[in-house]
């Protein structure tokens, strides 16, 4: 009977340390899979395309337009018929929440103080006929005061 017992202990000692390993093996586990998820919450947030998504963005474009449409009465003329087709264009307006995960959201920002971006923004800002005559002296307003932030 004394080596019944005796291989009892000898059982229960060799399932209480399986029982302690699978606790250390499961811990260990849970910081390998801690560490993994914060080193892909870190990829993400070094992903760059920030700058780019500005640069593809609708407020973007139709500055761009703008800019380039302006130097002569014709391209006047090309602008109002122009913005109308970019407006119903695939390109999107930006989205400012999803910016602030890329790593290179200081370069967006710097693009976003662009001229062409601030000009389309004023323009696409546009929601009523009135807003829409009151255009030249908006866009000229944010010309001043590109020109006063630049210096």
């Amino acid at each position: 009977m004394n080596t019944k017992s005796h291989e009892g202990d000898i059982a229960l000692n060799q399932l209480l340390n399986t029982q302690i390993k699978l606790e250390n093996t499961l811990a260990e586990n849970k910081k390998l899979t801690t560490i993994i998820e914060n080193q892909k919450n870190k990829n993400k947030a070094s992903e760059v395309g920030a700058r780019q998504k500005v640069l593809d963005s609708l407020e973007y474009r139709v500055g761009q337009y703008l800019l380039i449409n302006s130097k002569d009465v014709y391209g006047l003329l090309k602008i109002v018929k122009g913005l109308g087709a970019l407006k119903e264009s695939n390109f999107s307006r930006l989205n400012m929440e999803g910016l602030n995960n890329y790593k290179d959201v200081k370069e967006a920002e710097k693009v976003m103080r662009h001229l062409s971006f601030r000009l389309g923004k004023v323009v696409l800002n546009c929601e009523s006929p009135l807003d829409y005559v009151a255009i030249p002296w908006s866009m000229l307003s944010e010309y001043k005061a590109f020109k006063n932030n630049k210096k």
